[in-house]
C-alpha cells in the first residue's frame, strides 16, 4: 500500500538523513583520493565515471521517470505495483541481454581501458536507479535514503581497501564501485521484499509499450543533459589534456555541496510538485517555494565561494589547489540548471516530456559551442563560463515556456541583488591577505543569513514546537 503523502518539509528531511551523509562522506573521499593518485589518474577515473553516467541510462532505458510517474499518480492504492515491477525489469533484462552482446562485439574492435571493469560498473549502475526509485515511488522514503548511506559506507570501505591498502590505483576505484552498487541494490530488494512483486502473470506487452513510449523520449534528453553536464569535460581533456582535467575534476567538488541540497530539494520537489499540480492553490504554493528556494541557493552560493579556497588549501594536495578558481562559475551554472529543473517539472507534470528534450538541446548546443570557442582562449575559466551561458539560456527557455502550465513569480530583485555580493565575494577571494579572507567569510555568511532569515526563523520554531511536544508526551 501506498504511504501517506508528506510534507515538502518532511520529505526532504527524510532524504537528507541518508543522502546528507553519504555525499559528505564521498566528499571527503575524493580529497583523500588526491594524495594517492595523480593528477591523470584523476582525471581517467572522472572520464570512465563520467562516461558510464552517459551509458547507463541506455540500458535502464530511463525508466526511473516512468516508475516514479505511474507509482505516484496511477498507483495511488498500491494496486499494480507488482505489475509495474514485473514489466520494468522485464525491459531491464531484455535490455541487459542486448547491451552485453553489443559491448563485447565493440570491445572486440576497440581497445578499451578497464574494459572489464567498465562492463560491471554499468551493470550494477543500471540496477541500482531502479531499486531505489520503487522505493521513492512506493513511499519507501526512509529506506531510499538509507540506501545512499549503505552505497557510500561500502564504497568508501572498498575504496580504502583497495587504493590505500592495496595500491590498485584507478582499477580499485573501478571495483569499489561495481561492488558498492550491487551490494546496495541487493540490500534494497531483500529490505523492500522486492522478490514478492515479480510475477510473470502480470507480464503485459502494451503496458510495457506505454512506459516505454513515457520514458523514451527522455533518453533523448539525457544524452543532451550528459553533454550540457559533462561534454565540458571532454572539451577540456581535447584541449587541455588528461592532468588539467584532473584539476577541472577536483574544481567541481566545492560545487558537489551545493548540489547535495539542490538533489534533496529536487527529489522532494518532483514528487511534491507531481501531486500538488491538480491543486487550486498551486501556482502561490509553488511561488512561494520558488522564493525561498533560490534564497537558499544563493545563500549557500555565496558562503562556498568565500570558503572554497581556504577549504582546498586545507584539504588538497598544493598540485590540485589551483582548482579554488574556478568554483564560483560553476556554482553559478549549478543555480541556473536547479532553476531550468524546477520549472522543468511541468513538463512531468503535464506529460509534456518532448519539450525537457527540446530545451535541454537549446542549452546543451549553448554549452557545447560557446566551450569550443572559449576554452582554448580562456582555459578552464572558459569551461566554467561555457557551463553558466547553457544553463542559463535553457532556464530563460522553460521559464518563457511553462507559463501554459502554470504562473511562478520569479523573485528577480533578490537574485541580483545577490548576484552582485557573489561578484564582490568571488573578487575578494583572489587576495593572499588571512584578514581579508576572514572578513570575506565573515560577509558571505552574514548576507547569507540575511537573506534567508524568514527560513532559518521557521525551521527553529518548528524545532522548538516538535521539542514541545516530545516533552508535553513524556
Amino acid at each position: 500500500m501506498i504511504a501517506k503523502p508528506r510534507s515538502l518539509t518532511n520529505v526532504v528531511f527524510i532524504y537528507a538523513m541518508g543522502t546528507f551523509s553519504s555525499k559528505v562522506i564521498s566528499f571527503v573521499l575524493v580529497f583523500v583520493i588526491t594524495f594517492y593518485l595523480t593528477r591523470k589518474e584523476v582525471g581517467t577515473y572522472d572520464i570512465v565515471i563520467t562516461t558510464v553516467s552517459l551509458v547507463a541510462p541506455f540500458i535502464y532505458l530511463q525508466l526511473t521517470d516512468a516508475i516514479l510517474r505511474w507509482m505516484l499518480h496511477e498507483n495511488q492504492d498500491g494496486a499494480i505495483t507488482s505489475k509495474i515491477f514485473t514489466n520494468v525489469f522485464s525491459l531491464l533484462f531484455v535490455s541487459m541481454l542486448f547491451f552485453s552482446l553489443v559491448y563485447w562485439i565493440v570491445v572486440r574492435f576497440l581497445e578499451i581501458p578497464h574494459k572489464h571493469f567498465i562492463f560491471f560498473i554499468l551493470l550494477a549502475q543500471s540496477v541500482l536507479p531502479l531499486f531505489q526509485i520503487f522505493a521513492r515511488g512506493s513511499g519507501k522514503n526512509t529506506l531510499f535514503a538509507l540506501s545512499g548511506v549503505v552505497y557510500s559506507i561500502l564504497y568508501t570501505t572498498l575504496t580504502l581497501l583497495f587504493l590505500v591498502l592495496y595500491k590498485f590505483k584507478v582499477e580499485g576505484l573501478l571495483v569499489a564501485n561495481a561492488a558498492a552498487a550491487m551490494a546496495t541494490s541487493l540490500f534494497i530488494f531483500v529490505k523492500a521484499k522486492h522478490y514478492s512483486s515479480f510475477s510473470t502473470k502480470h507480464i503485459d506487452v502494451e503496458f510495457s509499450k506505454t512506459l516505454l513510449f513515457y520514458s523514451m523520449p527522455l533518453i533523448p534528453n539525457h544524452i543532451a543533459w550528459w553533454l550540457f553536464s559533462s561534454a565540458n569535460r571532454y572539451l577540456v581533456l581535447y584541449f587541455l589534456g588528461l592532468e588539467v582535467s584532473g584539476i577541472w575534476a577536483i574544481s567541481y567538488k566545492i560545487p558537489t555541496l551545493l548540489t547535495l541540497v539542490s538533489t534533496l530539494f529536487f527529489m522532494a520537489w518532483q514528487e511534491k510538485a507531481l501531486r500538488e499540480y491538480s491543486s487550486p492553490n498551486r501556482d502561490n504554493y509553488y511561488t512561494e517555494v520558488l522564493e525561498k528556494y533560490v534564497s537558499l541557493l544563493l545563500g549557500i552560493i555565496i558562503v562556498l565561494v568565500a570558503a572554497s579556497k581556504p577549504i582546498l588549501y586545507c584539504v588538497v594536495q598544493k598540485s590540485f589547489f589551483i582548482s579554488w578558481k574556478y568554483s564560483t562559475f560553476l556554482l553559478l551554472a549549478i543555480f541556473f540548471q536547479n532553476l531550468s529543473l524546477f520549472y522543468g517539472v511541468g513538463y512531468f507534470c503535464a506529460k509534456e516530456t518532448k519539450y525537457v528534450l527540446y530545451t535541454t538541446i537549446v542549452g546543451s548546443s549553448v554549452t557545447i559551442v560557446s566551450g569550443i570557442i572559449l576554452i582554448p582562449f580562456l582555459a578552464l575559466y572558459g569551461a566554467g563560463i561555457a557551463a553558466g551561458l547553457g544553463f542559463f539560456v535553457m532556464f530563460l527557455v522553460r521559464l518563457r515556456q511553462t507559463k501554459k502550465y502554470f504562473t511562478i513569480r520569479f523573485p528577480l530583485a533578490r537574485t541580483l541583488y545577490m548576484m552582485a555580493c557573489i561578484a564582490v565575494c568571488s573578487a575578494l577571494s583572489y587576495s593572499e591577505s588571512i584578514i581579508i579572507q576572514f572578513l570575506n567569510n565573515t560577509a558571505a555568511l552574514s548576507v547569507a543569513a540575511y537573506v534567508n532569515i524568514d527560513l532559518i526563523v521557521s525551521k527553529l520554531n518548528d524545532v522548538r514546537q516538535l521539542c514541545r511536544t516530545k516533552f508535553s508526551a513524556t
